[in-house]
């Protein structure tokens, strides 16, 4: 992910997502070598789009991190990043 769309994708793609009911947004953000989750979609009056995640978590390289579907297979955090 370039260093430029990263607002983009954090405030109006993520609140697109958060509106269409999408549960868990993954950005993988290259620059701080992390990745952010968010989750718990909720209406959000201030959010672009009305709609923003209620749960944020940015995990470094050393995390583990799971799909809501399928929370028992786990990925390391590391394996995601260049």
């Amino acid at each position: 992910m370039a260093e430029s769309s990263l607002r983009l994708d954090r405030e109006a793609k993520g609140s697109l997502y958060a509106r269409a009911g999408i549960t868990d947004c993954w950005i993988v953000n290259l620059v701080a070598h992390v990745v952010e989750v968010s989750r718990d979609p909720r209406p959000d009056p201030d959010a672009p789009y009305g709609w923003s995640s209620g749960a944020r978590e940015s995990l470094d390289e050393t995390a583990t991190v799971a799909r809501l579907a399928v929370p028992a297979a786990r990925i390391v955090v590391s394996q995601l990043l260049p």
